[in-house]
Parts: C-alpha cells; structure tokens; sequence
C-alpha cells in the first residue's frame, strides 16, 4: 500500500533522541512529560525546546527544533494549537522521522481545528512523518523504556506482551490501572487522538508484526482505513494474535435509505459487527468487558473443547454460575460416574455432586481435599476448562488462600486445560492478590457474568481459527454480461422498477417468478392465460416503490373477470396515491404458492462496501427485525454463521410437522447474490429481495418481489 511508511513506526516508538517542544517548567503537562520520559527510565537524548529559555529541567533548551545541533529522531509537541503547524514545518525541515502532538483544539473541536489538522497531514505525508495525534496522550514503549507520553501514568507498567491502542487518553488511564491491578505485562500503550496521520488501522500493523506482542487491545470510535484494518485482521488471525476492540460511538441508524427496507435494518454499526466477526477480531461491549477479555486473551491456552466444569463455595452460588452460563451459552456437562464417585471420598455427605460443583467444607483450608477436588476435574475427560471461585480477604493476607492460588498454578503448568479463578463480582483487589497476579500466569476474572463472556468470546475465537478458510475462487460467479446491466441500470430511474430489477438477479441465475407487463386490461388477460391462474396484479410505476401502500397490488386472482376488475382498480389506486407518478403498466405474475418467505438484501456500507442481510421476510420484516448481516464475499461459512442467528429460522428445517425447507438452494442463492453485490458495488446502493419464497427440500426458491435502488 502506498502509506506503508506509515506502519513502520520504529522512529516513534525507539527513538534515540527526543526534542520537548514547549518545555517549561511552569507548564504541568510538560513537567508530566519530562518526567514520565526521565522516570521511566529513558535512554536517549532530551532536547528541550522553548524559544524563550535557555535551560529547563536541567538542560540545554533551543529556540527552535532546526537550531539543535545534533540528529533529532522523534519529537513530542505541547504548545498551543496556533504555535502547531509552524514548529512542525521545522520539524519537517529538520527531518525528523516521527513525534507526538499532545495539543487539542483541532479537527475535534471546530472548523478551523479541522483546516489546521488538514495542514498537519499534509506536511506529515509530504516528508513522511509518523505522526501521533494531535489530541491525544501519545505513546510508550514498556520494553525499551521510551514515554512520549502525557497524562498517562506508564512508570509501573511492567514489560510484556499485551499492545493497547486507544483514542481516548482519558480511558486509557483507566485500562493502565487495570494493567497494574491485575499484573498484565504490556509491551505498547498508544492514545492516537485525532489519527491525522497515523491511523489505529497502523497502530494495530505495527503491533501485530511485533514479536514480542501476543494480544492487541483498540478502543476506537471508527476505523479510518477499512482495507488496511482487514488486512492487519486477517495477518492477526494468521499469527494466532487475537485483536480485541471496544467500538465506540454506535451510530444512530442515519437516514433511512430511500425505498427499501434494507437500508431501515442496517446501522453503521451492524456492519462493524459483521466485519469484526467475519475476521475474526474478539468485539467486546464495555470496559469492563475490555479488561475481562484482554485479561483472559493473554492468559489463554489453546481449548480442548467448550465443556466447563467449575467448583464454587456455594450452593446458590452453584445456581447462579448455571443460570448464567445458561444465558451466555457455555455448557456446564454432567461430571462422569468415575468423578462423581471419585469425590464422595471428599465431599459433605449433604452436600449434591454435580456440575457446577459445590465446594466440599475446608475446600480452601485443607489442601489434600482441594488437590482432590481438582484432580478429579482435571482428570474428568468430559470437561475440557475449570473454573474455580476462591474467596478474598479484605483486611488480611490470608495464607490458606495464597496457597490454594499456589496449587492452581501449579496444576494448570501440568495440564493441558485452560484454568480460570473467577471473583464473584467486581471487587477492589487487595494488594496481596495483586501481587500473585503479577506473578503467575493464571487468568483471573471480575464477576461471573463478564469473565463468561470473555469465556465465550474465546472460545469463538478459537473455533474461527480452527475452521477451514475457504479461497476466493470458490465463490459463485457466473458469467455475466455486465456491460448489458450497466446500460439497463443507466437507463432507468434512481428506483428500478421490480421487473427491471428482476432481470438482474435473472442474469446471475437467481429464479424469479414468471411474469410479464400489461397496458391494457386484455393484454393483462392474455398473459395471465400464458402464466395460468391464480396470478398476481401489481402497479408498474418508478415512483411507486412499496405498492402495498398504494393498494395497488391484488393477489390470488382466478378468472379473466378478475383480471379486468382488478387491472382497473390498481390503476385507479396508484393514481390517487401519486397523481404525479409515473404509470407503465400493470405486471401480471404468477401466484406463487407455498413456501417460506425471507429477505434478502444489500445495502452499501461508506466504509466497508455492500453488506449483505438475511432474514424472515414479508411485510412486518422491519418491525420483527430478526436478521443477519455480513459484509461481502460471503463464504459458505458466512452463510451458516447468518443462518444460526436468525432466530426464526428454525422455521425453515421443519417444525411442528412441516417440511424441511430448501436451505441449499437458498445458499446458491445467497452466493450468487454475494458476487451481484461485488460485481454493482459502483452502480447499485440497495436490494431489496422480499419476500423470496423457499420450497420443500429439492424444489428450490422463487423471488415473488424485488427492489434496487441505483447509485447516483
């Protein structure tokens, strides 16, 4: 890619030398600066600048950047928004390769911000500048002890392999305390602003290539470089090196796209979540989430499987760990006769064994009873991750607990299932337990209810990176005349009218329903003749879109009688719902019986291109709004993946007596309309296929209607 400098961003975050632009001793975020740099325990050189001093902290200060003497690598900038763009075209003439800009006031806050942000960009790519910001706290590299950093306390932060990209400085404060709080090792903390430079889409590049970062963490408001982002998601998944996000700012749904119901389903946001989960990056909901997940991401092992069995001090405990393993979808299986006999050597006589276990009494006083008890789990081979609740003292160490901490530890290096300590809420911890965590590996997790969720998220990720990826050429593309579309799609209104549309999903072999358009009551005769009845009447006219509001559609019509009466009412209808519309005809199609109705739709996404949604279809598809979305090209993956979240769609396999639907070549059906949505990206901004009728297994389906809307 052609900002590919922008991704290499060893000149920020090792620099040998370091210009302070704006340092003063008066100024608290430069004091904060300085003193993180020094702190921390910086290595390179310090270049104060300040045009009106000629020492600070100690050291020589310049007036200007281009008066330093030596070879200034990267710079970081605390000076009034106004004072910006010119000490940073001397940073550029300068040739310094990379540096922070902490000032706010730009694009984030006004107009003019946004002109002088603009200048920034330019200057920055002009000489290839990799530039953090502005507004923002800036960067730290833990390992090698490099803070370009403003109000954000890094000192304590010990090196390891968790990366954390933020927009938010102030948030991101709060994720360094949980880093401390809970003993993470972290290898990069960035708070990237404004990105009028370098992107969290670089950010995450960077971190993924690095080798001694395992997990990346983003909290962002928007991906500014969707291309990039995939690219960096699918390098991520390559790797085995998770991408948690924590994706801010859901938008509202925006302005309804003009016609069709698709545009009404989709939100920004929606998409985002499809993108996410077709490339396999973990999306979280909250901080707490955030801090739950990247706790357990960094202290994963690869799963044997879903099946967890836990042990807990209490037996409504026990309820409460079922129930909500139940509402996130973790399954709890029944503990093998060899385990449950295996523990009635140990546990209380009036005490139940089963899953969720309720801790046998001195379950964390004695240790031959807790080994017991854990042995027999670990060795159970119908659960493949334990989870274990031990208490925590507040006002004391409490030595029987650090032990059974100690023991966990040292089962789960012996073992090839994944342990997990969970706290039953979200607690302050105290200082003794912070210090086991900053010094084993075992993941520990606030309140049930979050850390399974982090669970599950996992055990996703791990079921994405196990299943077969399928290659691009598998998709179904069949030979179009694309330059025979172009020119129907040119030719007509914004909105095609349903028999335009129909001829497009024709030509990518997707069957519709027999018809043909009448102008006249007899014509409409004729051709109901040649289709046999019952048919189907509805107005032809572009500015007519959803002709159910016009009454202008009659159904289930049987005789040639019918047909003349109907025709005349339809047209009369449409008239007195748009007296200024457009009228071609009536389309005279065949009725088409039985089936199951669902949509099928796209809507093109500003950022990452036609999304694609399925769902139940007819009238009420809106208001149900049970549906699936992904982003093009859909894999058979993609497919089942839609098809298992769409809550009704259970009505498709057979229930209750009813024939099993045909899901296969609904599946056609959806690819063939993947390789529509890539192939018009440029030239349509919406489908709307609803209802498409799916018959009994090998019949097939049948579009009954169907809505495209062009681009402009």
């Amino acid at each position: 890619m052609k900002d590919d400098w922008k991704a290499d961003l060893q000149p920020l975050f090792n620099p040998r030398s370091v210009a302070l632009i704006g340092a003063s001793e008066s100024s608290p975020r430069s004091r904060a600066i300085f003193h993180n740099l020094r702190e921390f325990g910086y290595r390179g050189k310090i270049f104060p600048v300040h045009p009106k001093r000629n020492e600070v902290f100690g050291l020589r200060c310049y007036p200007k950047v281009t008066d330093i003497p030596e070879i200034v690598d990267a710079f970081i900038i605390a000076i009034p928004r106004d004072f910006v763009v010119p000490v940073l075209e001397e940073c550029a003439q300068k040739g310094v390769q990379a540096g922070v800009i902490v000032s706010a006031g730009f694009a984030e806050a006004s107009e003019e911000g946004g002109v002088l942000q603009n200048r920034i960009t330019k200057i920055a790519e002009a000489a290839k500048m990799r530039i953090c910001g502005p507004n923002c706290f800036g960067v730290a590299n833990i390992h090698e002890r490099v803070a370009l950093i403003s109000g954000a306390d890094v000192r304590h932060l010990q090196p390891g392999k968790i990366g954390i990209v933020f927009q938010s400085g102030g948030l991101l404060n709060l994720i360094l305390l949980a880093a401390w709080d809970r003993g993470w090792g972290v290898s990069y903390t960035i708070s990237c602003g404004n990105e009028a430079v370098v992107h969290v889409a670089h950010y995450a590049e960077y971190l993924v290539r690095d080798s001694r970062t395992e997990v990346v963490g983003i909290l962002t408001e928007g991906i500014k470089d969707p291309h990039r982002f995939l690219a960096v998601a699918r390098l991520g998944v390559d790797l085995g090196k998770p991408i948690i996000v924590l994706k801010i700012g859901k938008s509202e749904k925006g302005t309804k796209a003009a016609q069709a119901h698709t545009g009404a389903l989709v939100g920004s946001d929606a998409v985002y979540d499809a993108v996410f989960r077709q490339n396999g990056v973990v999306r979280v909901d909250d901080l707490d989430d955030f801090i739950e997940t990247v706790e357990l991401f960094s202290k994963r092992k690869k799963l044997k499987g879903e099946r967890l069995g836990f042990i807990a001090p209490s037996g409504a405990e026990c309820g409460l760990i079922a129930d909500i393993a139940a509402d996130v979808g973790i399954h709890l299986p029944e503990l093998s006769a060899k385990t449950a006999e295996r523990l009635r050597s140990v546990q209380s006589p009036f005490l139940t064994i089963r899953n969720p276990l309720n801790a046998p009494e001195q379950y964390t006083r004695k240790a031959e009873i807790f080994k017991e008890c854990t042995d027999a789990l670990l060795d159970d081979d119908n659960l493949d991750i334990l989870g274990f609740r031990l208490p925590l003292p507040r006002l004391r160490e409490d030595k029987d607990v650090v032990d059974r901490f100690g023991d966990l530890v040292q089962a789960g290096q012996e073992t090839d299932k994944l342990l997990i300590v969970f706290s039953r809420a979200s607690v302050s911890l105290p200082e003794y337990w912070r210090q086991l965590l900053r010094q084993h590996e075992i993941p520990f997790l606030l309140e049930y209810r979050k850390g399974f969720k982090a669970l599950k998220a996992l055990m996703n990720y791990d079921r994405f990176l196990e299943r077969e990826r399928e290659p691009l050429d598998s998709q179904v593309r069949p030979d179009v005349d694309l330059t025979k579309i172009k020119n129907l799609l040119q030719s007509s209104e914004q909105t095609l009218t349903e028999r335009q549309s129909k001829q497009i999903l024709a030509a990518y072999g997707i069957s519709i329903a027999a018809e043909a358009l009448a102008t006249s009551a007899e014509e409409a005769v004729r051709i109901a003749r040649r289709i046999g009845y019952p048919v189907v009447l509805k107005i032809e006219s572009p500015q007519i879109a959803h002709k159910t509001d016009a009454r202008a559609v009659e159904m289930n019509i049987s005789s040639d009688a019918e047909v003349r009466a109907c025709y005349g009412r339809i047209i009369k209808n449409a008239k007195a719902y748009n007296p200024a519309s457009e009228i071609n005809g009536v389309l005279v199609q065949e009725m088409v019986p039985g089936g199951k109705e669902v949509i099928i739709g796209m809507t093109q996404d500003p950022q990452w291109g036609p999304a694609i949604v399925f769902g139940l279809g007819g009238i009420f598809v809106e208001i149900i709004n049970d549906i699936a979305i992904r982003t093009v090209p859909l894999t058979r993956h993609d497919i089942s993946e839609m098809f298992n979240e769409v809550k009704g769609f259970r009505i498709l396999t057979g229930i209750r007596g009813e024939p099993e639907a045909d899901t296969d070549a609904l599946v056609q059906i959806l690819l063939r309309f993947s390789g529509l949505a890539m192939d018009l990206r440029d030239h349509v901004s919406e489908i709307d296929i609803n209802p498409l009728m799916v018959f009994e297994k090998g019949k097939g389906a049948k579009v009954v209607d169907c809505l495209m809307t062009r681009k402009l």
